[in-house]
């Protein structure tokens, strides 16, 4: 029997229903309550276990790539729970401030959490709302410091303004553009800069850098997406970016990135550490760019009653 069919991944998760609810686990189709979205749970689960197998299969030895979902492709927080449980993940991004609130202050806000929000925050209002996450995820001395992206000394300053009286720790992303030309430093040197600020104040821990061509997960071949990655302005500005690096002595944890569509060119480029695929709920579109072993997961009923 499925392990989820069976019940015993939602039986830890508390009031993971809502009170009013178009169908239960086990309803005939004919009686679920439209429109609704239908998650097949034997393709759920089979694409959960698949995604540690084929990052391990095309890893070179010793590699030990990390698996970072992103939570925008469900915003669910007992899904996030069997990602880490049973599909190989280690940190959760979160596209929003919202995402991340949902997980911390949500159904499953005992949890140690490794978030990583993956767009720059930009606002005093925002900063905030981040300050609440991390006063949070500190309660939890096993949860691992908010992680977020940077890509200007304006974002920086507002971190600081945040953090100067407090003790708490935040990770810190420079995110570089490696072709999806809508955020993130475009050279080795504003790179430099922004990584000499970060390192330079106590409250954070200079993690790394961020890479991701959200334009290249919609190429339609193997070969355009892998020539790609492995292109000087993708591949070679992140080996640039980290040579630099190192001659200025800062060490560069992790590069994390890639998407569903490309994570297997990431691994094989040998730069990144860590891959961050989108979703278990594949689109046609991603069934034949990404990996063809994954299965179509979710099916949208538009009955009119």
């Amino acid at each position: 029997m499925s392990f989820l069919k069976s019940g015993l991944a939602l039986k830890s998760v508390p009031n993971y229903f809502p009170k009013s609810i178009p169908a239960k686990i086990g309803d005939d189709a004919c009686n679920i309550d439209t429109p609704s979205l239908v998650v097949d749970l034997d393709a759920f689960e089979y694409n959960l276990k698949l995604l540690p197998n084929i990052v391990e299969s095309i890893s070179a030895k010793g590699q030990n790539i990390k698996i970072r979902p992103h939570y925008k492709s469900h915003k669910c927080p007992s899904i996030s729970v069997l990602q880490h449980e049973i599909g190989g993940a280690t940190g959760i991004c979160c596209a929003k401030i919202t995402e991340a609130e949902s997980l911390v202050f949500g159904s499953q806000s005992s949890r140690a959490w490794d978030i990583l929000i993956t767009n720059q925050v930009a606002s005093e209002r925002k900063m905030e709302r981040i300050y609440n996450v991390i006063k949070k995820l500190a309660e939890n001395p096993q949860s691992a410091p908010l992680g977020v992206c940077v890509d200007d000394f304006f974002q920086i300053s507002l971190l600081e303004k945040m953090l100067a009286s407090t003790s708490f720790k935040l990770d810190v992303y420079i995110e570089l553009n490696v072709g999806q030309e809508r955020c993130g430093v475009n050279c080795p040197a504003e790179a430099l800069e922004i990584a000499q600020r970060i390192t330079s104040f106590t409250s954070f821990n200079f993690k790394g850098l961020l890479a991701y061509n959200g334009s290249n997960q919609h190429n339609r071949s193997h070969l355009e997406r892998s020539e790609t990655v492995m292109s000087s302005s993708f591949k070679g500005k992140i080996i640039s970016c980290l040579d630099t690096f190192k001659e200025n002595n800062i060490k560069c944890q992790i590069v994390t990135g890639g998407g569903t569509g490309s994570f297997p060119y990431e691994i094989q480029s040998g730069v990144f550490q860590e891959i961050q695929p989108v979703s278990l709920f594949i689109s046609l579109l991603f069934r034949f760019r990404a990996h063809t072993s994954l299965w179509m997961l979710i099916t949208i009923p538009t009955l009119l009653s």
